[in-house]
């Protein structure tokens, strides 16, 4: 009986310390729902499916414990959901478990009436005729038959509960295994996942975009640096007369790379270069024209015109607004 006691009691010290004990994981941080599932499922299990006559986990124990796993789950990571349900699910496994062992232990334990199986001889106190020791004698073998079936009745009726659960185990058992296997597998998984070394995210630099040319308008009126736009017509291919030119009495001529030109107030023409001197000739719609010389830097015009008249240009650093100038196919 000592023995006895001992053993129960320190399966339920054990159950106690896998269930509230406070550990610390490897990282010295105490330990949360999922570890204490993970570590101690087999020890759990194998307190579940005792045999009737041991002592097992209350299914209070497993209630609360669901609650707090439920608690922890709420405020962990999306990668780390499915671990969780697992880890309820086997929980509600367990519990489910637990009360079908409750009830049939409370079944073994045998509340029938055994009856009483005094010596009647010793009860008589009188001497008994011939015809009433055959009475009593026949009277006594059935109080002794009475008492041994229902010795036996009670015999029977307490090995039933243990026999039916210990072949509930052998079925429950390898299921509730199961699903403790495949929580592991997923816990494992999880932190495998979690140690991982993440790649590194490549920082994108800003890109330029490119324009095609041919995607482009050319514009008599495109701003340019001073004293670069003459050389971006020639690296262009374009003629250095090209540009934007603002005379004497301020008004603006545009001359453009297709031979043309416009000037303020619709006056237009065109222009070509005169093959003798090199020099350029610009003939209004109107009739009139004028001969003009580029300047060796490219930076001004000038003439003399037909009545005498000196004539003065210079180039528009920075063009004013104007219509774009479509090239000429």
């Amino acid at each position: 009986m000592k023995h006895l006691m001992m053993s129960i009691l320190a399966n339920l010290l054990l159950v106690s310390v896998v269930i509230a004990a406070p550990k610390k994981n490897e990282h010295g941080s105490a330990k949360g729902n999922l570890e204490a599932i993970e570590e101690n499922g087999a020890l759990i299990n194998a307190r579940v499916f005792a045999p009737l006559h041991e002592h097992s986990i209350a299914e209070s124990t497993i209630v609360i414990w669901k609650e707090d796993l439920l608690d922890e789950a709420a405020k962990a990571s999306d990668a780390s959901q499915p671990v969780y349900k697992q880890a309820a699910n086997l929980l509600e496994a367990w519990k489910s478990a637990l009360l079908e062992r409750s009830k049939l232990r409370a079944d073994s334990k045998f509340t029938g009436h055994v009856s009483d199986s005094t010596d009647m001889e010793s009860s008589r106190k009188t001497n008994l005729h011939l015809c009433d020791w055959v009475a009593y004698e026949r009277e006594r073998d059935a109080a002794h038959e009475h008492h041994r079936k229902d010795v036996q009745a009670a015999k029977t009726f307490a090995q039933g509960p243990p026999k039916i659960w210990a072949d509930r185990s052998a079925i429950l058992r390898p299921l509730l295994d199961r699903q403790y296997a495949q929580l592991r597998e997923l816990r494992r998984a999880l932190l495998q996942q979690a140690r991982a070394p993440q790649p590194a995210v490549p920082v994108s630099k800003p890109q330029t975009a490119v324009v095609p040319a041919s995607s482009v308008k050319e514009t008599a009126t495109t701003p340019a640096r001073v004293g670069k736009e003459s050389e971006a017509a020639a690296a262009s291919g374009a003629d250095p007369i090209v540009g934007s030119w603002q005379w004497d009495d301020k008004s603006i001529v545009h001359i453009r790379p297709d031979g043309k030109f416009k000037g303020e107030k619709g006056r237009h023409g065109i222009w070509q270069v005169v093959p003798e001197n090199k020099n350029y000739r610009l003939k209004w719609d109107s009739g009139s024209s004028v001969e003009l010389t580029l300047s060796s830097d490219n930076r001004s015009l000038s003439c003399e015109s037909q009545k005498g008249h000196k004539l003065h240009a210079e180039r528009l650093e920075t063009a004013p607004q104007s219509e774009p100038i479509v090239k000429s196919k």
